[in-house]
């Protein structure tokens, strides 16, 4: 239980680009900031849901609902950035505890 705690950073490789993964180790949030526009995905509704509320709570206004990841062959859900947002602030952003 400790362990899935735990964040873990590191480049995640595509065929298209590198992304920056951020998360526990059981589900992590995938971040895009090559993609146009940025965006970040994520298995669960729920986190992606959370973290557009927090994105409203720091003024990123222009981002979209979380919405199904038809893009993924694993599905999951996609959120859009439509902004210039703070990447570290971003990227350190933890979903609430389960």
């Amino acid at each position: 239980a400790a362990l899935d705690r735990r964040v873990r950073h590191h480049l995640h490789s595509t065929p298209h680009r590198l992304t920056w993964v951020v998360g526990s180790l059981s589900a992590q949030l995938v971040w895009d900031w090559l993609h146009e526009p940025a965006c970040v995905r994520h298995p669960d509704q729920e986190v992606l849901t959370a973290l557009f509320e927090h994105l409203g709570e720091i003024g990123v206004n222009k981002r979209s609902i979380p919405l199904p990841d038809r893009e993924s062959e694993d599905g999951g859900w996609i959120l859009f950035i439509y902004q210039h947002a703070d990447r570290v602030a971003l990227e350190s952003w933890q979903p609430p505890a389960e």
